[in-house]
């Protein structure tokens, strides 16, 4: 049925409108197709609540700027325009808007994700000179990159053809692609010192992290890489250093072909090396997400941590405080055992009953619901004394037992009237 479907349209419409439909899509949809945008979704979901944290707004504009530079790059595709005897991608207006002002967004996106190492360390250290140091050396790597833009609009209008009238090689492509790669330099040179200033500030945090990590032996590289941000943040760096060498060797022999004029073997070598260079972008940037991912997610589990070790602390010490509260009790229950066969009680044994030392919250389910009752152990008997002198207690407590208030247990209710 689906086939049937495709068939009819394919023969009425043709394979054009079919295609022309499928670069519309392309053109649409590169804020969904990009590679960051399930990282950037699953950090939304993270951070709902703050995400417009400095930090969270760099990823944003990361994946913003080269969702939009893809976008300019795929609307070369409805153009479609092919020209005989000229370079890729064959138009100046192709030039121009879907290589040219694409690199602009590209390279913005990049600008923004550089600045999230020199947010994590300043997150992590308090040193204002270091902190300087990766801002100097931040702002030199971003102007490498300003300048990376500038070389596609150096030479206006650039000349994409093979050759001239005359049959004469046109060097304008093999220029600009020496421009292009001098600047990719410059930018691998001051990216290795931007990532040489942060290691040295993250150096002391990460040697304490693995130093306590240590002590533990089931923790494996990848826990160390799951739980210690500064690990992360260094692996990508020295990605980026150990991709120097070869960036540096082509731009050598970029030169050479320049002077030879060697073009097909140009294009051979400009292929392979880009396509390493945007391994190391993907890995660096992609390490950026996962960081973030797994802050949030230890973040998460020490707050659950912190809540049931306080719980836990809660607990203890209402278990402390009951059980001081019933050794208070049962003192008094032995001080009470020497006047069993006694109906009096002295002055000094009475005052041991004061209801100061029954104050515990612990024990307030314990007493009468009808009355302010406190409840002590007694000996199940009445107990007064009077004075020889005055026909009223002269005791500062008057003891009533209570046995019909609620039914024999080990525990009576003792009704405290203050003598007047």
């Amino acid at each position: 049925m689906v086939q049937e479907v495709y068939d009819h349209f394919y023969g009425k419409y043709g394979s054009f409108t079919i295609n022309k439909i499928d670069n519309i899509q392309k053109v649409i949809l590169p804020f969904i197709t990009s590679p960051f945008f399930p990282w950037i979704c699953l950090i939304f979901l993270l951070n709902k609540k703050n995400w417009k944290r400095p930090v969270i707004l760099v990823l944003i504009g990361h994946w913003l700027f080269r969702a939009i530079g893809d976008l300019l790059r795929n609307t070369m595709e409805l153009r479609n325009e092919t020209s005989i005897n000229t370079y890729w991608p064959y138009t100046k207006t192709n030039w121009y808007v879907s290589n040219g002002i694409a690199h602009v967004f590209w390279l913005l996106g990049e600008i923004m994700g550089d600045w999230y190492p020199l947010l994590r360390t300043k997150a992590v250290t308090n040193n204002s000179n270091k902190m300087k140091t990766i801002f100097i050396t931040c702002i030199i790597f971003n102007i490498t990159k300003v300048f990376g833009m500038y070389t596609y609009f150096m030479d206006m209008p650039i000349d994409l053809r093979v050759t001239d009238e005359n049959g004469n090689k046109v060097k304008d492509i093999i220029k600009f692609n020496i421009y292009w790669w001098t600047s990719i330099g410059l930018m691998q040179i001051s990216s290795c010192i931007y990532d040489i200033s942060v290691i040295t500030a993250l150096k002391t945090c990460l040697f304490n992290k693995l130093k306590e990590y240590k002590n533990f032996r089931k923790n494996t590289f990848l826990d160390k890489f799951k739980q210690i941000s500064e690990l992360r943040i260094i692996l990508s760096m020295v990605i980026s250093l150990i991709f120097l060498p070869f960036l540096i060797l082509f731009v050598v022999s970029l030169i050479r072909e320049y002077r030879k004029s060697q073009i097909s073997s140009f294009t051979t070598s400009s292929s392979s090396i880009e396509q390493l260079r945007q391994v190391v972008l993907s890995f660096n940037f992609t390490v950026m997400y996962i960081d973030q991912i797994l802050l949030k997610s230890i973040a998460n589990k020490k707050n659950i941590s912190k809540s049931r070790n306080c719980l836990s602390n809660n607990a203890s010490s209402s278990s402390v405080k009951t059980e001081n509260s019933l050794t208070a009790i049962n003192q008094i229950y032995k001080n009470t055992d020497n006047t069993k066969n006694s109906p009096y009680l002295t002055q000094s044994e009475i005052n041991k009953f004061d209801v100061s030392i029954l104050s515990s919250t612990s024990l307030t389910a314990l007493t009468s619901p009808n009355s302010a009752l406190t409840i002590v152990p007694t000996n199940y008997s009445y107990t007064n004394t009077e004075d020889s002198n005055k026909n009223i207690y002269n005791s500062n407590y008057y003891l009533e037992n209570l046995q019909n208030d609620v039914k024999q247990t080990d525990y009576e209710y003792i009704n405290i009237i203050s003598s007047n």
